[in-house]
C-alpha cells in the first residue's frame, strides 16, 4: 500500500498541530510558557465560555482518575510512589511523526499531595525525527520535590526525554504500559492507547500550565 495518502494526512494534521505546539527554546514568556508558540497554546482555552471550561475541567479530572486506577491495577507499586511524592500530574497526549517532523499536544491536570487542588496543564512538543506514525498516550508524572513542581507550574518543565530510557511493564489489549524517568525528580508511567509504540524521538517536551483553563487566570500565579 502506498504511503502517499498517509503522509499527506499526517502532514496536513501537523500544520494544524504546529500552530499550538511549542518551539524548543530557552526563552521564558511572561505567562510561564517557554516560547511564543507555547504561550499561545497555554492561553488558547481563554476563549471558551465558563461552562465549556468547567466541562473540560471535569473531563480532565475524570481522565486523571481513570488513568490512575488503570496504572495502579497494572503496577500496584505506582500507588505508593504517588502517595509519597510531593505532587503528581496526569496527561492525555498525542504525537504525530511525519517524515522528518514531529509535533504533539496534550491536556492534563496536576495535584499537590498536600492539598489535592488541581492545576490544569498542557503538554506541547515540536521537533524533528525520522519515521511516519501517530501515537496516542496517557502519562502519569510523579514529581518528587517542590522545586520541580513549581518549575512545571510556573516557567514550564522543559525536558529532553527518550523512549529508550523507559522499560515496558506489560501489554494489555491494544495498549502498552511503560515506566521510566526523564528527570531525577520525576518518575513517568506512559500508557500507549493507539498507534505505534513510543519512539526514541518523542522527547523535547514542555509541560506548562494551562493559563486559559486554570481558574486563577487573572494573576497568572
Amino acid at each position: 500500500m502506498s504511503l502517499k495518502p498517509l503522509t499527506l494526512f499526517l502532514t496536513t494534521a501537523l500544520l494544524v498541530v504546529g500552530l499550538s505546539a511549542c518551539s524548543h527554546t530557552t526563552k521564558k514568556a511572561d505567562t510561564g510558557a517557554a516560547s511564543p508558540d507555547a504561550k499561545k497554546a497555554a492561553t488558547a482555552d481563554s476563549d471558551l465560555s465558563e461552562a465549556q471550561k468547567e466541562a473540560k475541567r471535569q473531563s480532565l479530572l475524570k481522565m486523571a482518575n481513570d488513568t490512575l486506577k488503570e496504572i495502579y491495577t497494572l503496577d500496584p507499586k505506582a500507588k505508593d510512589k504517588v502517595e509519597k511524592a510531593h505532587a503528581y500530574a496526569v496527561f492525555d497526549d498525542y504525537i504525530y511523526n511525519a517524515v522528518l517532523y514531529v509535533a504533539g499536544k496534550g491536556d492534563g491536570v496536576a495535584f499537590l499531595n498536600s492539598t489535592k487542588a488541581p492545576e490544569y496543564m498542557l503538554m506541547v512538543r515540536a521537533g524533528t525525527g525520522p519515521g511516519i506514525g501517530y501515537t496516542k498516550f496517557r502519562q502519569l508524572l510523579i514529581i518528587k520535590n517542590e522545586k520541580t513542581y513549581k518549575e512545571m507550574t510556573t516557567v514550564g518543565l522543559d525536558v529532553e526525554a527518550s523512549a529508550n530510557a523507559t522499560f515496558k511493564v506489560g501489554d494489555f489489549g491494544g495498549s502498552k504500559l511503560y515506566a521510566g524517568s526523564f528527570n531525577p525528580y520525576v518518575d513517568v508511567y506512559t500508557i500507549t492507547d493507539a498507534g505505534v509504540d513510543l519512539q526514541a524521538n518523542w522527547g523535547g517536551v514542555e509541560y506548562i500550565k494551562n493559563w486559559g483553563l486554570d481558574k486563577d487566570t487573572s494573576t497568572g500565579k
